[in-house]
């Protein structure tokens, strides 16, 4: 037999019995859940609702296992593009400067294309007014004109202020005023 006293054995039926006791009682409803919510006992699964879950459970799992592995596939492809085309400090450097290089070069050709078409402008002002001669020369004024086209002429020869070869003022192009106000660090790029 058992090696229990008979006063141990009955101690631990009384404690097994009040513990089944307790398993048959229903629950109380949880503080917050309406008591209705506790009563529409949900159905207990058969067997074969339970194997149609666990096979759909199981295609969701391969479904997103190959959508991940496609995701790793695609990282992969281009973290190694990027890899392949990341390019040096010295690289870099030296293609910014080929591009600021041809930025001021087209800078340059249009303003100078500017300048050509203000000077041919400034040609036919001239022309014209010379022709200026008779009834027209009567109602036009003269004056206005002949000092339009003089400023004109003027603001196209007039050279850059402070523009003389190596003086610091022909490198550095901001208005005279910034220049004492502002480090020139604030303007270095």
């Amino acid at each position: 037999m058992s090696g229990l006293a008979p006063e141990q054995r009955r101690h631990i039926l009384e404690a097994v019995t009040t513990w089944l006791d307790a398993l048959a009682e229903a629950e109380p409803p949880l503080p917050g859940v309406a008591p209705e919510a506790g009563l529409a006992a949900a159905p207990v699964p058969d067997l074969l609702s339970m194997l149609g879950q666990l096979t759909a459970l199981t295609r969701e799992t391969q479904l997103q296992g190959r959508a991940t592995n496609r995701l790793h596939a695609e990282l992969s492809a281009k973290l190694d593009h990027l890899a392949e085309h990341q390019l040096s400090a010295d690289t870099l450097t030296r293609k910014l400067g080929d591009l600021r290089r041809e930025a001021r070069f087209e800078v340059i050709t249009e303003l100078l294309e500017v300048r050509d078409r203000f000077s041919r402008g400034v040609e036919e002002a001239q022309r014209r007014l010379a022709g200026l001669r008779g009834f027209w020369a009567r109602f036009a004024q003269r004056e206005v004109l002949t000092a339009l086209v003089e400023g004109n002429v003027l603001a196209r020869e007039r050279p850059y202020p402070d523009a003389g070869r190596g003086s610091r003022a022909h490198h550095d192009r901001r208005p005279r005023y910034c220049r004492r106000r502002f480090p020139p660090r604030l303007y270095q790029q």
